[in-house]
């Protein structure tokens, strides 16, 4: 199903985004349309892993386990 108006369709959308990717850091310019702004530093609960090439989270129930 297509949308009419692509504004539309994206209103309300949020996108997290880590590493090179985040405000500030070399790959955050990098052209993903007129609709992205920055809206808040965030973060999740859950445990970071190196999984070689890139990196992985996992939810965790600990509390202070945020990434």
């Amino acid at each position: 199903m297509g949308f009419e108006n692509q504004e539309l369709a994206l209103e309300g959308a949020r996108l997290f985004v880590y590493g090179t990717l985040r405000k500030g850091n070399q790959a955050h310019e990098l052209p993903l349309g007129q609709y992205p702004r920055f809206i808040e530093n965030g973060h999740v609960q859950g445990r970071l892993y190196n999984l070689g090439g890139y990196p992985g989270a996992i939810w965790s129930a600990r509390p202070g386990n945020r990434v």
